[in-house]
């Protein structure tokens, strides 16, 4: 009787320190990225009515890149500090080309 619950303990604990290098190996290929997936520019035709005329996917994406942009409400030079890892420009379809 002793021999077999032994042998059941031996068999939990592999298991378990099994599960930690599955999940530690796993966890070797993953990374945090940091992004925006819902970004407007002038092309969609809320952003351009709301004020928005200058800022293209082009300034989008720079402004992603972390390089210096002009605003486009209130005209001052902007940076972020941090670049993004990715970013999506959604803009609305409607109203393009025609």
């Amino acid at each position: 009787m002793r021999t077999l619950q032994t042998l059941a303990v031996l068999i939990v604990v592999s298991g378990i320190f099994g599960a930690f290098d599955a999940a530690r190996a796993e966890g070797e290929h993953r990374r945090l990225l940091w992004g925006d997936t819902h970004v407007h520019t002038s092309y969609s035709f809320d952003a351009f009515l709301n004020g928005n005329q200058t800022a293209d996917p082009d300034v989008a994406y720079r402004y992603a890149k972390g390089l210096p942009v002009i605003h486009p409400y209130n005209r001052t030079r902007v940076r972020i500090e941090t670049p993004l890892d990715f970013l999506v420009v959604s803009d609305h379809a409607e109203f393009y080309g025609g």
